[in-house]
C-alpha cells in the first residue's frame, strides 16, 4: 500500500515536472538559428522558416522571394559622417534599387548629391566596389564596406582622398 501511494506521489510529481517544462521556441531553428520572438532569425545565407533554406545571396525569406536591399529601400534615413580629419556633418541619404537585384544606389552620401552603387554582401551588409561607380562624381574611386544591426547602418567609406566613418538610423 505504502509502495502504491510512493509510486502515484512520484508519477504526479513526473507529470507536473514534465508539464510545466515549455520549450522556448516552438520551432527548431537549424544551421545556427535563433529564435527571437517565436520567430527563426537565421545567419546568412540560410533563410525560411526553420533557416533550412539556402538562398542566393542577395535573396532571403520563405522560398527566398524577399530582396535583401528592401530593408534599405524607402524612405530617409539620417546620416552622420565624420572625415579623417575630425570634420562632422548630418544630412539625409536615401537608397533607391538598381536594375540589378543585388545593387542599390546610396544617394547623397557626405551631401554630394551623387549616388554611390552598393552591392549587397549578406542580408545585413555592403560593399562599395570602385569599379562600380560612375566615371564621374566626388565617389569614383570609392571602396568601403557597410553593415546594419538593430536599425543602425555603420559605413567605413575610402575615397581617393577621403576616408569617411558614418552610421545612419531610419528617419
Amino acid at each position: 500500500m505504502l509502495k502504491n501511494i510512493f509510486l502515484g506521489l512520484a508519477g504526479l510529481l513526473l507529470i507536473a515536472t514534465v508539464s510545466s517544462c515549455k520549450r522556448s521556441c516552438p520551432i527548431h531553428c537549424y544551421y545556427g538559428g535563433s529564435c527571437v520572438n517565436n520567430v527563426c532569425q537565421c545567419p546568412d545565407p540560410y533563410s525560411g522558416n526553420n533557416c533550412d533554406t539556402l538562398c542566393p545571396q542577395g535573396q532571403e525569406g520563405y522560398m527566398c522571394q524577399v530582396l535583401s536591399r528592401d530593408r534599405f529601400l524607402g524612405g530617409a534615413w539620417s546620416c552622420t559622417s565624420s572625415d579623417q580629419s575630425g570634420i562632422s556633418k548630418t544630412y539625409l541619404i536615401t537608397f533607391t534599387a538598381n536594375s540589378y537585384p543585388l545593387f542599390m544606389n546610396m544617394n547623397n552620401f557626405n551631401q554630394s548629391g551623387d549616388s554611390i552603387i552598393c552591392t549587397l554582401s549578406g542580408k545585413y551588409k555592403f560593399d562599395i566596389n570602385n569599379y562600380l561607380q560612375d566615371s564621374v562624381g566626388p565617389f569614383v574611386n570609392a571602396n568601403g564596406q557597410a553593415s546594419m544591426s538593430d536599425g543602425k547602418i555603420t559605413m567605413n567609406i575610402q575615397t581617393a582622398t577621403n576616408t569617411f566613418f558614418a552610421t545612419a538610423v531610419r528617419q
